[in-house]
């Protein structure tokens, strides 16, 4: 009687799946800062959304400015230039919007957002492989979670017809479902590179989903913000009133 193997091996991963499962402890940590949870039980108050807007923007402007420079170079890099994804004019817009002209000059910069604007450059001067840790972390979120927030931010601070969300539309891109899977078609291409540098883009997406805490941390952080956040702002839980045109936000938030 011969004797029969059965392979119990599975089939490896394909790179995507590596990269989630690889984040997911950091991932959970992000979702549980006191920050999100209260972006997701709704209790987000106007200036908190303001100054995380303000944070994302320089990340985004560097993030993108980075992957359209090395694209033109870099075939790996070129891959993952998406420019129907770009985040930085949406932001821009809703800036100007909900902080008014003056946004740029009225709302500081957070420490927390320099230091990961700062990575972004070193990593796309150093080592541009792990860039797409960070392409990774920002937009395949935007294109799935980002999706929940906006609705979540629309009814809390009551924006009146997405007035104000358009960091959350990506109007560029037909298929957000389609576009999920090509990205992460995209990803498992990656399997092929040397071993050494797709452990650079997970060691780099971890470090992404550390600079987002860092920023959801320091935003939490701000004493004014809790107290403002129970404030009987009339527009805050409005059903459908048009967004305000902020003139500033307080300053003691950096």
């Amino acid at each position: 009687m011969k004797n029969r193997t059965h392979s119990t091996s599975a089939a490896p991963l394909g790179f995507a799946s590596r990269l989630r499962l690889s984040t997911s402890a950091v991932h959970t940590r992000a979702e549980k800062t006191t920050f999100i949870r209260g972006f997701l039980r709704g209790t987000a108050c106007p200036a908190s959304y303001v100054h995380l807007l303000a944070a994302l923007h320089p990340v985004y402007a560097a993030m993108e400015d980075e992957t359209r420079r090395l694209a033109a170079t870099d075939p790996v890099i070129a891959r993952f230039h998406f420019p129907e994804l770009y985040r930085t004019l949406p932001l821009e817009r809703d800036l100007m919007l909900l902080a008014g002209p003056d946004w740029a000059r009225t709302v500081p910069v957070m420490a927390a957002s320099q230091a990961y604007v700062k990575r972004i450059r070193h990593v796309a001067a150093t080592e541009p492989v792990r860039l797409i840790g960070h392409i990774y972390t920002r937009y395949l979120g935007d294109l799935s979670g980002g999706q929940v927030l906006a609705r979540i931010a629309e009814r809390s601070l009551g924006l009146a017809h997405g007035a104000g969300l358009d960091f959350y539309d990506f109007d560029a891109v037909p298929d957000i479902a389609s576009m999920k899977t090509l990205f992460r078609a995209r990803l498992d291409e990656l399997g092929t590179l040397p071993d050494a540098a797709t452990a650079s883009v997970i060691d780099e997406a971890n470090t992404a989903f550390r600079h987002n805490i860092a920023i959801f941390e320091q935003l939490e952080g701000n004493g004014l913000l809790s107290f403002i956040r129970n404030l009987p702002l009339p527009w805050v839980r409005a059903s459908r009133l048009p967004a305000p045109a902020w003139g500033g936000v307080p300053a003691a938030a950096n």
